[in-house]
């Protein structure tokens, strides 16, 4: 229990965590990438929906396989020789939505929210399917491999222990949970005003345990209590692939969003929630900046009579 207890504190402090999971978890995915390129572009991301498929980003050497909509990519997936839907989802999706979303429901219940509020705008919602053409914007799986020789890395050189395949970023979910690379280092997150390899302490840490961090959805929900962590991957130039893979914890696309009450508030103000969400999330195939955008209830304007003397 003070375990329990020094990690929520040392959560709310950073904003992130490293966490042992209950179950196996899978080594990063490396089967797939190193499959023929042919299969590989049998199965394109579409740049509309995003919800399934691989993408290469040639200049930044950065390969990315993504699974958010399991129904979709079952019904979609051109399996190659040694990569069929069914073994992607069992041995890699499963394991780590089923540890990211215990991960989410453990942190938010010990920061203040109720298993309630979780289930409703995370898993279960009010059943409803998004309607055509809305974007099943939720929780997805990725996974990544990084080349140590991209065509070009001319515009994201860091201090130089290398090159960054992309730039520094917040994630837009609620928390992202991934796992040790397959090269065991690479991961970077800025603590208190400075960049540390927190992959190596990870990797320290044994096998099953994860990096867990705070997205801006989280930032949001708890009024910045707990902040977003800015983070990075640092590669060195000529160096082996790095594979590796996430879950992030999105809220469900038409779910109200809880929130907790600011601590400037007062013991009767009641919990506020969003009733409408809009998340503009980065695509990963560019290096654009995003945000996340809340709908807000328009002030009602007041109007004063005015008296004329004639």
């Amino acid at each position: 229990q003070r375990r329990v207890r020094d990690t929520h504190v040392f959560f709310k402090q950073h904003g992130w965590a490293i966490l042992k999971c209950a179950d196996n978890l899978p080594q990063p995915l490396q089967s797939y990438f190193a499959s023929p390129i042919a299969e590989k572009r049998a199965n394109p991301m579409s740049p509309d929906d995003r919800t399934w498929g691989w993408h290469h980003m040639t200049h930044q050497g950065k390969e990315i396989l993504k699974v958010r909509d399991v129904t979709s990519f079952e019904k979609g997936w051109k399996a190659g020789k040694d990569a069929t839907a069914q073994d992607l989802l069992s041995d890699y999706y499963s394991p780590m939505n089923k540890c990211g979303l215990e991960i989410a429901r453990h942190l938010l219940r010990g920061i203040g929210f109720t298993t309630e509020e979780f289930e409703k705008a995370f898993v279960a919602g009010d059943q409803r399917r998004p309607s055509e053409g809305e974007e099943p914007y939720s929780s997805f799986f990725e996974a990544f491999r990084y080349s140590g020789t991209p065509l070009s890395h001319t515009f994201h050189h860091s201090d130089g222990a290398g090159f960054t395949p992309c730039d520094s970023h917040f994630d837009i979910g609620c928390i992202t949970v991934t796992t040790a690379s397959s090269i065991g280092q690479g991961m970077q997150i800025k603590h208190e005003g400075r960049w540390i390899d927190i992959e190596k302490t990870l990797v320290d840490a044994g096998e099953n345990h994860v990096l867990v961090f705070a997205g801006e959805l989280m930032d949001y929900m708890t009024h910045s209590t707990i902040p977003k962590v800015e983070h990075r991957v640092i590669m060195a130039t000529g160096s082996l692939p790095r594979h590796s893979s996430i879950f992030e914890v999105l809220p469900l696309p038409w779910a109200v969003v809880p929130r907790l009450a600011s601590t400037a508030s007062t013991d009767t103000e009641q919990r506020t929630g969003l009733s409408l969400i809009h998340i503009s999330e980065p695509t990963r195939l560019l290096s654009i900046s995003y945000a996340v955008f809340c709908l807000k209830k328009k002030k009602k304007k007041k109007t004063t009579k005015r008296k004329y003397n004639i």
